[in-house]
């Protein structure tokens, strides 16, 4: 789950309170990538660089960068190929050994490596990494690792995901405790910045850093005109450029060592080192491919055809090997050779040989033998098998036909194409359809056991993580493929993807970010693409499928029932409550028959039921349900169980939607004090308790208290899940609608407004909690005079809230409500009158009527008054007939009825419910159904009751529902 209180766990929790460093350092060290030596890629090219120290250090400009303060840092740009990277690990070595710092710092950017390696984020998770041990030594340390717990938990799955700017702060502040620190960032313009602006933001962090620390940084790049380095005239007093004039030694002692390991004759080494030397014009990569051109040669002729012939650049030397080398294969090994490259070309990390060959279904070695043939556009390094250049990723990109490769014939779109459909067809093997291995993973999932190691092979964690990223890059994907998508969207190995989803994830917010992103892919896909794949009934009909299956025909009959579970959560997060109400009450029954009502899972089952009531506001049967489970619970569970005191937060939200606040503070107080003991005050559970606990305080007047009591719920939620976390959201919205009430409009806003569109981003505009949210905004705009705006909501909750559902009925008076309101506002008195009574008479009686309806009661008979035609009164007071009774079944209320039912109502919206029940005993009279008062369910839920009057029609004191704020 992703909401509510469905979402939590408790064994979870208590890890979360308690999260292992050593589980974050993983994390970050994941994607970091300190500069190291450069492989080879050559059998010849055993020669190395000046092995005892780099020719730039002894450059006048790095001599004045590494003596002086330098406010800026130092930029090395230099042509492709010429050995960039290879200096920079060299200075990297070399200032460690002459230990010109206290720490040496280093990040590569290698789109050779993973589209991923590209994120500047990565720059940032390889500082953490060389400053972070993995158990912290300083206080300093210990509060960089506390702060990355929210980052850790919010892109756990997904480390390259977490913006750069979130973890620069830890970053800085480490580097800061460092004396003289050298940070050494190679290959800058390999990075994919974020967004147009993220490069100045970078370097305008880079300058704050140095202008408050005696640290220096080298950035080592290409000519690069965004960066306004090595493209001017003049060279920048801050900058170096490699020339062909200073890498000439050492391509030449590289030349000449290389050449005279080559097997062929002596004379025949130095015409080869003539050549290289000749043709390298200050390039290493060219120098490179030349000399492999001769490791394999059988004679003489060949020698000498290599030297005559051999293309004076090397994308010649690319397409030479791409029309020439390649053709020479067989037909199966060429095919494999392109699959391979798209793959590279595409990968959102490093691939393994082992993870090529079990992605391509090659056999075993197959990937290393085809990686040969595939040589010297990839190479090896530790197992991994990568693109050997960043310039071999342009050649095979490159769709310029002035540059005569277009002909490779590889589109930009191909390696997302190729990708999504190899994790699409692994993600639908045979072995991953097997009911037993789901079942496994549905047990795990609902903490029965179930053993879930060795279950997936090599590639399953990166195609179940990334086949819909590499489908939804694709603007017009082949109809194949879209195909292949609809095959596994209704298959049963979707389930196993789910099941596998929610276990990587902890949540089932995977599963839903999923849909998310495939509807919006397929909503700009054109019309005939999009009649290929069918996203209405995700999820849904996997799950049903697959429970009918373990249903007739599994031994294990308690996996049909956990399959509807799951389907349960989905039918919630989805916002599809009757859905969710039946499968639920289907899961009840059905484990209560095989199992017994006591069984613990059945006390869950039976608990999830229970909650449907609070939706479909059956709030009666709710307090049954949930009193009932709980005396069970306390019969079968221990005193520190977690699901006895989440029990005692339902029960809670019961009593305050029925409008028992005094009963629903003494449960929650029970819950909280119950967390407190066993999981501590910063547990998700104790958060939660005590989020509905200041809830039910607020309506008992203790405003200005439970807004505090949710500040710390939401900051104690955002330093562990970060800003987008969805609980801490809803309590931003919970705390927001409070500032409204205490009229404090910056505050308001600035929770409310984010929580809209947060959730706009996750759910629909039909979704309950997306309409909730929006008219809380609605609400507070015109609370604060900002009509216009409201008037927009409200313009888009008409449109798209798909007000005329059954479950929407509550919202659509609300809605209905605030449009009067801005109607009378506007100056269309008599429309606004005609709205409002159309609704009273359309919904206000006794099947249906119901708390929104009582404030648009109040709200007309003012409006009416105001107008004041003739019949204008006694309409207005007849507005409040059938609200209160005797028990003696009079018809039609006498006046003096009318008037109480009116008083009574006003106590209720400004909150003084036992004021009312008072008024009505001395009046001999009661409510004639209580439930007409009763709250609607939300996270939270809108109440137009403590909406300000309609403008101009009585002052905003107490008696208005707003809170009077004593002064100081």
């Amino acid at each position: 789950m992703t909401d509510a209180l469905l979402s939590y766990n408790g064994n979870q929790g208590r890890r979360d309170a308690n999260l292992d460093t050593h589980q974050i350092k993983d994390w970050f060290s994941a994607a970091a990538n300190p500069i190291a030596a450069r492989p080879q890629g050559l059998a010849v090219a055993t020669a190395s660089i000046d092995e005892a120290e780099p020719y730039i250090v002894r450059h006048p400009q790095w001599q004045n960068w590494l003596m002086k303060p330098h406010l800026k840092p130092l930029w090395v740009s230099g042509a492709p190929g010429c050995g960039k990277s290879t200096i920079a690990h060299k200075c990297v070595e070399y200032l460690a050994k002459t230990q010109h710092s206290s720490a040496i710092v280093s990040h590569a950017f290698q789109i050779t490596a993973s589209t991923e390696h590209r994120r500047l984020m990565g720059l940032a998770a390889s500082i953490l990494s060389q400053l972070l041990p993995r158990d912290w030594v300083t206080q300093a340390q210990k509060r960089v690792f506390e702060k990355l717990v929210s980052s850790y938990n919010q892109y756990r799955l997904h480390p390259y995901d977490c913006p750069f700017e979130d973890l620069w702060d830890h970053c800085a502040s480490l580097l800061k405790n460092e004396t003289r620190f050298i940070l050494v960032i190679d290959a800058l313009d390999e990075c994919n910045f974020d967004r147009a602006d993220q490069f100045q933001g970078f370097l305008d962090r880079a300058l704050d850093l140095l202008s408050s620390t005696t640290g220096r940084i080298v950035i080592f790049t290409r000519p690069c005109p965004v960066f306004g380095v090595g493209v001017t005239r003049e060279l920048n007093d801050d900058e170096i450029r490699i020339s062909i004039q200073d890498t000439l030694p050492e391509i030449n002692a590289f030349c000449d060592s290389a050449s005279a390991k080559l097997p062929i004759p002596k004379e025949l080494q130095l015409k080869v080192a003539n050549r290289a030397r000749a043709g390298a014009q200050g390039s290493f990569l060219w120098a490179s491919l030349f000399l492999r051109r001769f490791t394999n040669v059988l004679d003489k002729n060949s020698v000498m055809k290599g030297i005559d012939e051999f293309p004076d650049n090397c994308w010649g030397r690319y397409i030479e090997i791409w029309h020439n080398t390649f053709s020479e294969h067989e037909p199966q090994v060429q095919d494999n050779c392109r699959r391979i490259l798209l793959v590279l070309l595409g990968a959102r990390q490093k691939f393994s040989l082992e993870d090529i060959e079990d992605s391509l279904e090659l056999l075993p070695n197959a990937a290393l033998r085809i990686s040969k043939a595939c040589q010297p556009l990839v190479h090896v390094v530790d197992g991994v098998l990568q693109l050997s250049h960043a310039s071999v990723r342009e050649f095979l990109l490159n769709d310029d036909k002035e540059t005569q490769t277009a002909c490779i014939g590889i589109s930009k779109s191909e390696p997302d194409e190729t990708l999504a459909q190899t994790c699409l067809k692994y993600l639908l093997r045979e072995d991953y359809a097997h009911t037993d291995r789901i079942g496994q993973r549905l047990r795990r999932n609902v903490g029965l056991g179930g053993s879930t190691e060795g279950l997936e092979q090599n590639f399953y964690n990166y195609a179940a993580r990334n086949w819909y990223k590499h489908l939804a890059a694709l603007s017009s994907p082949d109809p194949s493929l879209l195909k292949l998508a609809e095959q596994f969207l209704h298959a049963t190995q979707f389930a196993y993807w789910a099941e596998y989803s929610y276990t990587d994830a902890g949540d089932f917010q995977a599963i839903r970010s999923t849909e998310i992103a495939l509807h919006i892919w397929r909503k700009n896909l054109p019309g005939d693409d999009r009649a290929l794949i069918r996203l209405d009934d995700y999820f849904e009909r996997p799950y049903r499928d697959l429970s009918k299956v373990y249903r007739e025909k599994s031994d294990d009959k308690v996996l049909q029932w956990l399959a509807l579970m799951h389907l349960g959560f989905y039918y919630f997060d989805k916002g599809k409550m009757s859905e969710m109400a039946q499968a639920r009450q289907e899961v009840a029954a059905g484990l209560s028959e095989l199992l017994g009502r006591l069984n613990p899972l059945t006390l869950r089952a039976r608990s999830d039921e229970a909650y449907t009531f609070l939706f479909s506001n059956d709030l009666r049967k709710a307090q049954r349900l949930y009193a009932e489970v709980y005396d069970d619970q306390r019969r079968v569970s221990k005193d520190d169980d977690p699901s006895l005191f989440f029990t005692l937060v339902y029960q809670g939200q019961v009593e305050y939607l029925m409008t028992n606040s005094s009963k629903a503070l003494e449960i929650l107080t029970s819950a909280v004090a119950g967390f407190l003991r066993t999981s501590g005050p910063e547990s998700n559970g104790f958060l939660i308790s005590q989020l509905w606990y200041a809830v039910a305080d607020a309506s008992v007047g203790h405003t200005s208290q439970a807004v505090k009591m949710m500040e710390y719920v939401r900051e104690k939620r955002e330093e562990r899940y970060g800003p987008d976390d969805s609980f801490g959201m809803a309590t931003k919205i919970f705390a927001g609608d409070l500032y409204r009430k205490l009229e404090k409009k910056e505050e308001a806003l600035a929770n409310i407004e984010p929580g809209l569109e947060f959730r706009r981003g996750f759910w629909s505009k039909s979704h309950f909690l997306t309409i909730d949210t929006a008219l809380i905004l609605a609400a507070t705009y015109r609370d604060f005079g900002m009509n216009d705006r409201a008037e927009k909501i409200v313009d888009d909750l008409e449109l798209h809230g798909k007000l005329e559902k059954k479950e929407n009925y509550f919202r659509l008076c609300q809605v209905r409500h605030l449009r009067g309101l801005l109607l009378f506002e506007g100056g269309d008195v008599d429309q606004a009158i005609t709205l409002l009574e159309a609704l009273l008479i359309e919904y206000g009686h006794e099947d249906s009527n119901n708390r929104a309806l009582q404030w648009v009661r109040l709200d007309l008979a003012e409006i009416l008054r105001y107008r004041s035609r003739e019949g204008d009164e006694r309409l207005a007071s007849s507005l409040f007939d059938g609200i209160v009774t005797d028990g003696g079944g009079r018809e039609p209320d006498p006046p003096r009825w009318l008037e109480i039912s009116e008083a009574a109502l006003r106590l209720v919206r400004d909150g003084k419910l036992d004021a009312a029940e008072e008024f009505l005993r001395e009046e001999k009279l009661r409510w004639t159904r209580e439930e007409d008062l009763w709250m609607c369910l939300g996270m939270p839920a809108a109440d137009t009751g403590w909406m300000k009057p309609p403008r101009g029609l009585g002052a905003h004191s107490s008696d208005s529902g707003w809170v009077s704020l004593a002064p100081g």
